[in-house]
Order: C-alpha cells, then structure tokens, then sequence
C-alpha cells in the first residue's frame, strides 16, 4: 500500500473542505514535503490559478499592486512562495 498517496488523497479532502469554510488555507511545513504538490493537487478540482512569487513578474506585480493580482474573480488562487519553478502545471 502506498501509504503517501493514501495520506496526499486525505489532505487534499481536508483542505477542500477548509476552502469551503475559510477564504484562506495555510500550507505550511519543512522543505520538501509536498506542500505546492498537495496544493496543485487541491487546485486540479477546482478552477483558479496558481501564482508562484519566485518569478520576478509575478512578484513585481505583487509589490506594485497586490489588491490587483489578488482581486481577479478567477477562482482558487494558490500563492506559492518556494526556491523552485515548479508548477502546477508543468508536464
């Protein structure tokens, strides 16, 4: 039994069910441990984007006008704050 999987599977039902209560949900841990991965995996069912603050457009904008980024009617919006250019939707 793949007992990641199994674990990644009951987060994702426990943050789903948090968005539907609370406008915003913390994901927070040690490095490597499958934050943006449960995030992406949360962000996969619902429709959103996914805004990660370690590319300088992004994170231009974000000083410049954080209201504006935030403000956009496009769902759940997942803020990734990380070292990598991982993405959601990378192949």
């Amino acid at each position: 039994m793949n007992h990641t999987r199994h674990l990644t599977r009951h987060l994702e039902a426990v943050v789903a069910r948090l968005l539907t209560e609370f406008r915003v949900v913390v994901i927070t841990g040690s490095r490597k441990v499958g934050k943006s991965t449960l995030a992406c995996a949360v962000l996969r069912e619902r429709s959103g984007r996914y805004l990660a603050l370690d590319d300088p457009d992004t994170r231009g904008r974000a000083l410049v006008d954080p209201v504006g980024l935030l403000s956009a009617e496009e769902g759940t919006t997942v803020i990734a704050r990380s070292s990598s250019r991982w993405s959601c939707f990378a192949p």
